[in-house]
Formats: structure tokens, C-alpha cells, sequence
């Protein structure tokens, strides 16, 4: 597998693209950025599958359109519990920051929950339901990586004030994280790369 972080975005949302032994691709919260994450798929040579959003902040979906538009065969999924936050314009913060609705909408979405499994070629990323950040937060387990998107940062967690975040909810995401056995490298959605061990030890939000 091939993996390559392209920070998109005011706010250096980590893009992560994921590519198959046979050239299919998965991109992770293509933030922003959509021609310059196309130009970069074009220069790798390989065939975009599906879009997979870890939640439905607008720092997160902001490249979206412009690549279904580009690539129009691309499926596009994000956690059951965040699909109104891309269909109702009423849950979108983007305009106060002068951003488009419209740049925004995205009413075809596949929904996924726990346990739900992507697959390209040999590359298999399983669905982990994650709230707390938003109410359909979800991470991307593959192998011994989670792509953590806002749930968890290098010893920090995504913030609880915004609509839909809870932290009594996050809390309980990340006694579930802790409770997983082994280590795995942690991608988050903002931010330097981390290891769930390390995680375990210096965040001082996850459980002792």
C-alpha cells in the first residue's frame, strides 16, 4: 500500500491518499484543494474509488465537488450520523469563514457504520464508529493504522463545542480506542502522525 498525506486547506487538513498494489485510490478527507489533489493523482497514475470523510466539517469535504465532478465514478461515504451535516445547509459553519454552501452539498453520500468494511484490492479499511467530535465521527482502521480524523491528535482530542460534539460521548470513543488491543500509528485529520501507545500514555483525555 502506498500512502501519501497532502495538507490541503486554511487549516492544514491532512488529505490522506491511499493506493492499492494495482493503482485504485481512496482519498480521506480532501479538505480543500481539489485540483491540486487531482493533479497529484494524475502524476501517480492511479484510479480514484471513493472519497471517505471521516466527518462532515466543511474543513474536511471542501475538495469534494470539484472531484466527483472530475471523477464522476467515485463513491462517496461518510458516518451515518454526520449525513445531515452535508445535506442541511442549517449545520453548515463554513459561511463564517465566507465559504459556499453550495461548495459543500453533498446529498449522495453513502452512509457507513461500525463495522462496514472498504475494500480496494488488497487493502481492506474498516468502518470504526468514533462520535464525540460530531455525531458521526468515524475512524478508518487498516491494518495497524487508524486514519482518526478529529477524534484524536497528537496528545489532544477534536474539540466538543461545536454542533452535534459531545464530550461525555468523546470520552467513551476513547475508552473504546484504548480498549483495542496492540499499537497502530495514528493519522489524524490535523497535525503531525502519532501511535495509539503513545496516545494511551501522554493524552490527557484518555483513560487511566
Amino acid at each position: 500500500m502506498n500512502l501519501t498525506i497532502i495538507p490541503v486547506g486554511t487549516l492544514g487538513t491532512n488529505c490522506h491518499l491511499i493506493i492499492s498494489e494495482k493503482g485504485a485510490a481512496a482519498l480521506i478527507d480532501p479538505g480543500a484543494g481539489g485540483e491540486k489533489i487531482a493533479n497529484i493523482l494524475e502524476e501517480k497514475g492511479c484510479t480514484l474509488k471513493c472519497i471517505l470523510l471521516t466527518h462532515g466539517h466543511w474543513d474536511h469535504n471542501g475538495g469534494v465537488r470539484y472531484l466527483l465532478e472530475k471523477y464522476p465514478e467515485t463513491e462517496l461515504c461518510i458516518g451515518r450520523g454526520d449525513k445531515e451535516m452535508v445535506t442541511d445547509e442549517e449545520r453548515f459553519s463554513g459561511q463564517l469563514r465566507g465559504l459556499n454552501w453550495e461548495d459543500h452539498y453533498l446529498p449522495e453520500a453513502r452512509e457507513l457504520a461500525d463495522g462496514d468494511k472498504i475494500e480496494l484490492d488488497e487493502i481492506t479499511l474498516t468502518v470504526m464508529e468514533t462520535p464525540g467530535h460530531s455525531p458521526g465521527s468515524i475512524c478508518f482502521v487498516c491494518g495497524d493504522m487508524i486514519f482518526s480524523g478529529d477524534t484524536v491528535f497528537l496528545e489532544n482530542v477534536g474539540r466538543c463545542d461545536l454542533w452535534g460534539g459531545d464530550f461525555d460521548t468523546m470520552k467513551a470513543t476513547l475508552a473504546k480506542l484504548t480498549a483495542l488491543p496492540g499499537d497502530y500509528t495514528m493519522y489524524p485529520g490535523h497535525g503531525p502522525h502519532t501511535t495509539l501507545q503513545h496516545e494511551r500514555e501522554k493524552n490527557p483525555y484518555f483513560p487511566r
